[in-house]
């Protein structure tokens, strides 16, 4: 009974590591799958961005000419204005600034989609494994296999104590 008690608890020990494993492939494809779709979302938002930022790019690059050609419209003003000149110097250095930012926030929205599209890739490919190692495991009858171990295991605990008590009633009868 001894060893059969051995066996039987080592089996549900087995049954129930494999449900353990089995819930935690479970919830890593669950997992990955709410990866993917966090990813995919910041595909949204980058693209979102970039779209702001090429937008205001347009515009800025608008502003930053028309602002060049009233500098160039009144550069030979300069010695006759002086006060207009420089208003329309200064609103083109702003208008030029303007644009190299407009020009760097496109840029930089562009390598943050290019970034969010690589990282939702991978994010969709390990969802799509996890999904698939999921699939192949039965839950339910890992936990029908742990429940069966654990009654096994029981039933053997309740007869080797039956043993021994048996053992223990047969040395008093002889003694």
């Amino acid at each position: 009974a001894s060893a059969e008690l051995a066996e039987a608890s080592s089996l549900f020990a087995t049954a129930t590591a494999l449900e353990i494993d089995a819930q935690a492939a479970i919830d890593a494809a669950i997992s990955a799958a709410t990866s993917a779709a966090t990813a995919n979302a910041a595909v949204v938002q980058a693209q979102t961005s970039l779209t702001a930022a090429q937008s205001s790019l347009v515009t800025s690059n608008a502003q930053a000419a028309l602002a060049q050609a009233a500098f160039n419209a009144v550069s030979g003003a300069q010695t006759i204005d002086p006060a207009v000149y420089q208003t329309a110097q200064q609103a083109n250095a702003t208008a030029q600034a303007a644009l190299a930012e407009a020009v760097e926030a496109a840029s930089n929205a562009q390598t943050s989609l290019a970034a969010a599209q690589s990282s939702a890739t991978e994010a969709i490919t390990a969802a799509s494994t996890a999904a698939t190692a999921a699939e192949t495991i039965n839950l339910a009858a890992a936990i029908t296999a742990k429940n069966t171990a654990e009654v096994a295991k029981n039933n053997a605990e309740v007869a080797s104590t039956a043993a021994g008590n048996a053992n223990a009633n047969a040395q008093a009868r002889t003694s």
